[in-house]
Parts: structure tokens; sequence; C-alpha cells
């Protein structure tokens, strides 16, 4: 009995790490007729990818910690695995009211710095943000603050909507490539009233966010007495909506068990 119990254990953890490793990304509907101006919006698009470019400042904050922040403006949607890119009014660039409209998130993380090239986060947040007008730009100051960023001057975020956030997140971040990486996930995402009829289906929504990318610029800056020998960094990053941990593994002992019925077939 007991090493029955050892095998579906055994059994159960394999099929769980090999699930995570190559699970599928979730599914999700965007319906562009909501946003106020999108004239030729769609109404109904499956996609199931995020892409984008980036910018970061991080700095350590002490010895052994570390704090950044980051913008980042999504440049499309994919779906069928990442692999096809649907028609969307979302543009990369600025755009014509009433034509395309902007996404953009923002990011803040902070956590241990392992070397002066590794990071682990341990805690950090994410926005999502919609710009109905594709005009919003933002400044951002390596000299000064990193946990903030500041909208250029003369425009303003002010007619922008929040589409979802999340305050859970962890992850790592390696400076050194070619190219360097990171990859972060986010937990408890939960959509806005307009996020939920923007990003309209399944419902409730997707609660787990995973995000990666790669840094294509590292810069170091001078800062100042707030913010020591931060970097500036540019890169690309995707975002995808990913099974939650609960559901990995009752999928990872449903695995195992079929496994173990298998065994005892053969057995017979």
């Amino acid at each position: 009995m007991k090493s029955k119990l050892l095998s579906v254990c055994v059994a159960g953890a394999l099929a769980l790490t090999s699930f995570s490793a190559f699970a599928e990304f979730k599914d999700f509907k965007i319906n562009e007729t909501v946003i106020p101006g999108s004239a030729a919006g769609q109404s109904s698009v499956t996609v199931d990818k995020i892409t984008g470019l980036y910018t970061e400042v991080l700095g350590l904050t002490g010895p052994g910690t570390f704090s950044a922040s980051a913008v980042g403006f999504f440049t499309g949607y994919a779906a069928d695995e990442g692999t096809s890119t649907p028609f969307t009014n979302l543009t990369s660039g600025l755009g014509a009211p009433g034509t395309f409209y902007r996404m953009y998130a923002k990011f803040v993380a902070s956590g241990a710095a392992t070397s002066a090239t590794d990071f682990v986060g341990t805690a950090g947040a994410m926005q999502i943000w919609l710009d109905p007008d594709a005009n919003t730009v933002f400044n951002i100051n390596a000299g000064s603050s990193y946990t903030t960023m500041q909208t250029a001057t003369g425009l303003t975020a002010s007619d922008d909507i929040l589409i979802g956030s999340s305050v859970t997140s962890y992850g790592t971040g390696d400076l050194v490539g070619p190219p360097g990486a990171f990859n972060i996930f986010f937990d408890d995402f939960t959509l806005t009233a307009f996020g939920s009829t923007y990003w309209f289906d399944p419902a409730p929504f997707h609660i787990r966010v995973q995000t990666n990318g790669d840094f294509d610029r590292v810069t170091p800056t001078t800062g100042g007495a707030t913010d020591p020998f931060p970097y500036l960094i540019t890169g690309d990053f995707s975002a995808v909506f990913i099974p939650e941990p609960g559901s990995l593994a009752l999928v990872g002992l449903g695995m195992a068990g079929l496994g173990l019925l298998s065994r005892r077939r053969r057995a017979k």
C-alpha cells in the first residue's frame, strides 16, 4: 500500500511539473465596441496572448535588495498559442482618436538582489490600462525615482481607463545575456467594471497572469540619493493567462490516477 501511495505521489509530481511546463495559454474574448471612440472595433475576438515593449528603471535599494518599476505598451494580441495575429484596433503607436487605441501596463516589483545581475521578486503589483485616444506617453526619470512613472508634460492620462490589476507577484530576473530575461507571475488578477465588458469572456475571468520577456538593452545610470546606481532597461515582453496552481494540482493528481489505473490493468 505504501509503495502504491508513493507511486501516486511521484507520478502526480511529475505530471504536475510536465503540465506546468507545457500548460496552454488560456483563451479570452475582447469586445472593442465598448471603448469610447473606437468606431470600427471588433465585437468578439478570441485571443490568448498580448505582446509589447517596455521601459524599466531598476535600482539597488540596499544590501541585497532591489526595487523596480516599468511601463510596457502592448503592440498587439495573438491567438492559437501565440501563433496567429487576429485583427484588432489596438495600436502600438500614437493614433487618431476614434480609430485606434493603446493599451499599457504599469509594473512595480521589489525583492532580493542575489547578485549584481540576478534578482528574485517577492512583492509587486500590476495595472493594465486602456488609452482610448492613443495619446498617453511617459517620462522615465532614472535620476530621481523609479517607483513612479509620470506621464509626459502636456499629455495626461486623465481619460485612460483601468482594465484590471493584481497586487500579488513573484518571479526572477537575470540581466546577463544574451539576452537577459525575466519571468514574473501575478496572482489574483481582478477586472474592473469596465474591464469585464472589454475582456468579457470567461466570466468569472482568469486570475493568474504570467509575464516574461527579455532585456534588450541594460544601461547603468548615475542616480541621486533616492536612486542609487539604477539601470535603465528596455526590452519586449508578453502576457498570458495560465491555470492557477490549484487547477494544475488537480490535473496532476488526475493524470497520476490515470497512470496508476493503467498500470493495474496491464498487471492483470
